[in-house]
């Protein structure tokens, strides 16, 4: 057997057992492997999930509408996905700020089968309120990320410091996981 010296790769997600490597191999072997051949392993946009979680009124849904318009400025489709059960603004994702809306693309329910074709018809899934999907839709999420990037929004927790059952499945399935750092409204510190 040879020995592969110039081979960098990151360790294995150790609470995802269906851990993607988020890098690619730039050189191809043909039909059989070269013992001292280099391999220079880059990394690469590929599809994922994110989970972008943040306190109430950290401006999460204007992130989102943000997020929305600069992939539809690149000439890029997005999804807007909503749980039904966020009946403040029913069809709608809103922010705080005033004339910041969009009518969402999907509005999903607990026990719905999301539809593989979404990989096909959009280039990114943006997911609002993402604290109130269930686990099942999460799953359901995660393997849609394998084909198209999905970015949730959400709360992680709610007033009594316990996670949402939508915030603990995309922290244990999210490949990326990012805090949006909102302002405290007595104090002003993030």
């Amino acid at each position: 057997t040879g020995t592969w010296p110039n081979v960098i790769v990151p360790p294995p997600h150790t609470q995802n057992p269906n851990y993607r490597l988020p890098c690619r191999v730039s050189e191809s072997y043909g039909s059989g492997l070269a013992h001292n051949k280099t391999v220079t392993i880059t990394s690469w946009p590929m599809p994922n999930l994110v989970f972008k979680f943040g306190s109430m009124a950290a401006a999460k849904s204007l992130e989102l509408l943000v997020t929305c318009f600069q992939y539809e400025a690149a000439g890029k489709r997005p999804c807007l996905i909503k749980p039904a059960v966020d009946t403040r603004q029913p069809g709608l994702i809103w922010s705080r700020v005033p004339g910041m809306e969009r009518k969402a693309d999907l509005e999903i329910r607990e026990g719905d089968l999301l539809s593989p074709n979404l990989a096909q018809e959009f280039d990114v899934l943006l997911v609002d309120e993402s604290h109130w999907l269930s686990k099942e839709l999460v799953d359901q999420l995660y393997a849609l990320s394998t084909q198209i990037p999905v970015v949730c929004y959400g709360l992680r927790t709610d007033f009594q410091q316990r996670l949402f059952p939508g915030s603990a499945a995309l922290f244990a399935l999210a490949d990326e996981i990012v805090e949006i750092q909102g302002l405290c409204r007595f104090c002003h510190e993030p």
